[in-house]
């Protein structure tokens, strides 16, 4: 054998072996590559799937939140009622409501004890996203009554009263009505323009009911027709919210009317009012709005800040009054707020020191 020969040989065995070596590399890369690829996938799934979950997660709880606001917010007698019968471990359940995005919740109100003591409920909602794989979640609120069934309970907007009186409180004069009950004002009765959320309340709720005294002739309903809550203070009428304060609220008045001292300013020209495009004229300081869904004002609530002596001549009106005190001579003067008997005015009315509500006719 010569020396090529032998060269030749060497080099494809070294050939074959190299070969033969390569090959399993190839399928080691190949199955690292793989199991890498497989793992990416799994991850990616993983995180797909988290992600889903908690979108769930939240569609559920902010149902779960929603119901618990809807169901405190349209609290009404009939419900009242049917609180007031259960004893303790009976449950009312309200049953599944799909809110409009296809989310749903299921409320329930369950009474803790019957043993004499201030009454405990527990409002509970279980909301739902949509869709198959939906998440589920619960949640609750605590309530109570100040003292017993169908007296002042924590529910929704229900115990604030038609009217809400600090101290002294005189409904006076035959006729006279102070009613708690919901009524959808005249001319609001398109679907369209105001909810189904209409939920009774009291009449009058005050700080101390021996501070109230009403003649036999005037009438005086709610739900219940009066009732007696001790925690009123200065806060109450001095502080709205987390945000406002009286005298912010005060600024924020559109008009001032009223007349210090003995005389009296008398408004009779109330009217819609229109700017020459046809739009509403918020400027006109007698424009208080329209009772018509179909008018230009009827969403014009003015706010309207009244010191002093006020009278109104008006077939129809919407605002917001506040009556608040003068300072005349070092002492402070209250505010006169008068009605016509054909007057149908509707809004709210804040009030801050002595204020006397009545018909000018009395």
């Amino acid at each position: 054998m010569d020396i090529m020969t032998l060269h030749d040989k060497v080099t494809r065995t070294r050939a074959r072996i190299e070969e033969g070596f390569a090959l399993p590399v190839v399928v080691f890369c190949l199955v690292l590559m793989s199991v890498l690829g497989v793992a990416a996938l799994t991850t990616s799934g993983d995180e797909h799937r988290a992600s889903r979950a908690m979108r769930q997660g939240s569609a559920a709880f902010y149902a779960a939140e929603a119901g618990l606001n809807e169901v405190y917010a349209t609290w009404d007698s009939s419900r009242q009622a049917a609180v007031d019968t259960m004893l303790a471990g009976d449950s009312l359940d309200l049953g599944w409501r799909t809110l409009a995005n296809g989310h749903s919740y299921r409320a329930l109100i369950h009474r803790w004890h019957n043993d004499g003591s201030q009454p405990m409920y527990e409002l509970i909602a279980e909301g739902r996203g949509a869709g198959a794989g939906a998440s589920q979640t619960t949640l609750s609120f605590m309530l109570t009554s100040a003292s017993g069934p169908g007296e002042a309970y924590t529910l929704g907007e229900c115990c604030e009263g038609a009217g809400v009186v600090r101290g002294t409180a005189v409904v006076d004069g035959s006729g006279t009505v102070v009613d708690g009950h919901d009524t959808v004002p005249a001319g609001w009765e398109d679907p369209g323009v105001c909810s189904d959320s209409l939920y009774d309340k009291p009449g009058i709720t005050i700080k101390n009911t021996s501070l109230l005294t009403y003649d036999p002739n005037a009438i005086l309903t709610g739900e219940p027709p009066v009732v007696e809550d001790p925690t009123i203070n200065d806060q109450t009428f001095s502080q709205f919210g987390p945000d406002l304060t009286w005298d912010e609220i005060k600024a924020m008045a559109d008009f001032t009317m009223g007349s210090h001292g003995s005389s009296l300013e008398l408004v009779n020209q109330i009217h819609p009012s229109y700017n020459g495009d046809g739009t509403c004229d918020t400027s006109d300081p007698y424009n208080w709005g329209s009772n018509d869904p179909a008018n230009a004002c009827f969403d014009h609530f003015p706010i309207i800040l009244i010191r002093g002596n006020f009278s109104i001549e008006a077939s129809y009106g919407q605002a917001v009054f506040i009556l608040d005190y003068y300072t005349s001579g070092g002492t402070n003067i209250g505010t006169e707020f008068d009605l016509d008997d054909d007057s149908n005015l509707n809004g709210i009315i804040l009030g801050k020191g002595c204020v006397e509500l009545k018909d000018r006719g009395a």
